[in-house]
């Protein structure tokens, strides 16, 4: 069972996006980056400790607007470094919906604008949905050392401190009523105009700007960080003080601890990776596994008890387990898909299944489902072995789908859906968190296949038994 804990914001991290800190990018120009790339393995470590379920980055790179704050609502986002010649340095990860929906909610319910960004709404403003190098840096150093884990990723706005350091506030209480580790990542460069021999003009108040900014965040000074001079800021040209303002806001009141583990200024840039931990909270249980308590089924149903001994059977002996003798007939004597779904502090660990039995019993259909949702679900690094008693199991047992004509005949609640196209097919199973409308369903099963709108797609509907 889950916990009834509340989540927790465990703090903030900061980090440049520099792009000539990667050695893919910049060749031999990244050797003058390595106190910056020392300090994003420290930073990264740093995290790996903390072990967030979601990170919420602020960038100043997204598609932007003066006047409210772009938020992201896609299920996946995703993005290349082809904007520097390295599209083959891919990333993809998945919206934390719940998260991101509740900040979207409590901003509204603040008088904060928000901007909800998708696919449509990207177009209409002749952008492209893409996650920008304000992201998309810092998570090149980020999963070097820590995955998997949910993005909820956003743009500030041109708004005012005060607007900002509330926006900040909103994202705290999101997280802790969200029942998740909650990490805040505020993505930005300092000032722009250290060198006069800089691709930006030279101002003595880069240096001013960068000082002071580094004494703030040592200094857990939030207030300074939130009515910083805005005299010295314009002259600094810079860009991650309106993230690190978002980040002050949400900080304030906590007990925090700092370490700045980092700075330098190549290239005319300032570089500064830090981070700001939420100490004051009692972050690890007794049995210290996290502020969210360790998940396990305590239950005596057949199927959950047998995809998790299957998938420990795996671990241990590195082979598919026998079929148990005691199990009940149906699972002995009937064929059926099913699928196998884990969640580590609420948070999908693992999901792989099948549309129809290709196993001799629904028995094995579920020893086989389970090892592949544990080791070959390519969204996640393989279950290790002292992870299992944090994993919640459940199985859904497919029931004969039958075709439908339209969307009209879904139910997100009752029914699964299953796309088709060619050679292509996606499924979404019914009653899954976040997914509130059959258009979402459809979305999501559509992209999961690569099927696109326009395709001559066929549809249809399967029930379930669900397993807990």
């Amino acid at each position: 069972m889950k916990s009834a804990l509340l989540g927790i914001l465990l703090g903030a991290a900061i980090y440049p996006h520099a792009a000539v800190a990667i050695k893919e990018v910049a060749g031999k120009d990244a050797d003058k980056c390595l106190h910056t790339v020392e300090g994003t393995e420290k930073l990264g470590k740093a995290i790996q400790e903390l072990a967030p379920d979601t990170i919420v980055i602020i960038s100043p790179h997204g598609i932007a607007f003066s006047d409210a704050i772009s938020i992201a609502i896609e299920p996946e986002m995703k993005g290349s470094f082809a904007m520097f010649r390295c599209p083959e340095i891919k990333f993809s990860f998945h919206n934390d919906l719940d998260l991101t929906k509740a900040i979207i909610d409590l901003s509204k319910a603040e008088g904060i604008p928000v901007i909800e960004m998708n696919k449509s709404t990207a177009q209409m403003y002749g952008q492209r949905y893409e996650l920008d190098h304000g992201v998309m840096v810092p998570m090149h150093f980020l999963t070097q050392h820590y995955k998997p884990f949910n993005l909820v990723s956003i743009t500030y706005a041109m708004l005012s401190s005060e607007t900002l350091a509330n926006f900040g506030k909103v994202i705290r209480k999101a997280a802790e009523e969200s029942g998740k580790r909650v990490l805040l990542l505020a993505s930005g460069d300092l000032s722009h105009r250290l060198s006069k021999t800089g691709n930006y003009s030279f101002s003595p108040m880069g240096k001013i700007f960068d000082e002071k900014i580094v004494d703030l965040v040592k200094n857990k000074d939030l207030d300074g960080i939130i009515n910083f001079d805005e005299e010295v800021r314009e002259e600094a040209g810079e860009c991650g003080l309106n993230c690190f303002k978002i980040m002050a806001g949400a900080l304030k009141g906590l007990k925090l601890e700092s370490e700045v583990f980092s700075y330098e200024g190549p290239f005319g840039v300032g570089y500064m990776t830090a981070i700001l931990k939420n100490v004051g909270a009692n972050m690890k249980s007794e049995n210290g596994k996290g502020s969210i308590e360790a998940e396990s089924n305590k239950t005596t149903d057949p199927y959950v008890a047998l995809a998790k001994a299957s998938l420990s059977y795996y671990l241990e002996h590195k082979k598919l387990m026998p079929v148990p003798p005691d199990l009940p007939a149906e699972m002995l004597n009937t064929r059926a898909g099913c699928f196998v779904s884990m969640k580590k502090r609420g948070r999908l660990r693992g999901c792989i299944g099948t549309i129809v039995g290709y196993q001799k019993s629904l028995a094995m259909e579920i020893i086989s489902n389970a090892v592949s949702a544990g080791m070959n679900d390519s969204r996640f690094s393989p279950v290790r072995k002292e992870e299992l008693d944090e994993i919640v199991f459940s199985v859904d047992v497919l029931k004969e789908p039958e075709p439908i004509n339209s969307i009209e005949e879904l139910d997100v609640k009752k029914y699964g859906v299953i796309v088709t196209f060619r050679n292509r097919r996606g499924l979404l199973l019914p009653n899954l968190e976040g997914v509130d409308t059959p258009e979402e369903q459809l979305s999501i099963a559509m992209q999961k296949a690569g099927i696109y709108p326009d395709d001559q797609y066929r549809l249809e509907r399967f029930e379930v038994i669900r397993h807990e």
